[in-house]
């Protein structure tokens, strides 16, 4: 179609759309790859299927054109071959995606002509289907991630809570000679606060390393951030200093006589 690539907001290196040529000539508009592999530049001439040869009017992106598991290929779009007729593909840009916008447009077609094989498919469920393994592993590792992150804050939370009351008698002693708050949450926060950090760490290495092993296998893919394993560590530190916080002040502040007494 004409409008083809300004459909798809593909941007335009070099040259023009094909909605500005007129005529029945046919013309091509080539990847930024292929022109490079194969020397072409605007002007050059390449032969079509109908054997007539078509000028190169424009060079575009190298985008993915398939799915991002594969590399990307040299690529010409021809416009105006009278051999391709017999196969139409037909976009079209929707606010949503619906059975009713669907059956709109299957009967829009049959109006057109009844005997059309007619098959649409949203492009949505498209890329849906060409990547179905990374989108079913996705819900997977997202629910045993939360459920292994819950899991190990709890833990950490409940050997943070059971050391602070096995040390409440210690830490009334240590109010009785003196002690401020700032000296008894530094006896518990030091300890887990490290120890957080370091599994935090460690873990953080090995997820880190395994991402990056099985992003190597999509020749285009997105540069993993370390950022997002640092926000991590934070949260996860900051909850366990925030609960520590938490139980320190209330045991500070606690009736002395009584801890004693238990």
């Amino acid at each position: 179609a004409q409008n083809f690539l300004s459909f798809f907001d593909i941007p335009i290196l070099k040259g023009v759309d094909f909605s500005t040529k007129r005529g029945s000539q046919p013309y091509h508009i080539v990847n930024n790859k292929f022109a490079s592999d194969n020397g072409v530049d605007l002007g050059s001439v390449l032969p079509t299927l109908s054997g007539k040869g078509g000028e190169v009017i424009g060079i575009f992106d190298d985008i993915c054109l398939t799915t991002f598991k594969e590399n990307v290929e040299g690529a010409s779009l021809v416009f105006r071959d009278p051999t391709m007729n017999a196969y139409v593909k037909l976009y079209i840009r929707a606010k949503e995606q619906n059975a009713d916008l669907m059956n709109k447009i299957q009967s829009t077609v049959s109006s057109v002509d009844n005997q059309l094989t007619y098959n649409a498919i949203s492009l949505e469920s498209q890329i849906q289907s060409y990547y179905k393994t990374e989108l079913d592993s996705k819900v997977i590792v997202q629910v045993f991630a939360i459920l292994a992150a819950l899991i190990s804050v709890m833990g950490i939370l409940v050997v943070v809570f059971m050391e602070v009351e096995n040390k409440r008698k210690e830490v009334v002693i240590r109010k009785i000679n003196g002690a401020t708050s700032v000296n008894i949450l530094r006896l518990f926060a030091v300890k887990y606060v490290v120890v957080a950090f370091g599994s935090c760490v460690l873990s953080s290495v090995i997820v880190y390393y395994v991402m990056v092993e099985w992003l190597l296998k999509y020749p285009i893919r997105i540069e993993l951030s370390p950022f997002v394993f640092i926000a991590v560590m934070m949260a996860v530190v900051g909850i366990v200093f925030l609960v520590i916080c938490a139980l320190t002040y209330r045991m500070a502040n606690a009736n002395a006589l009584n801890i004693v007494k238990k």
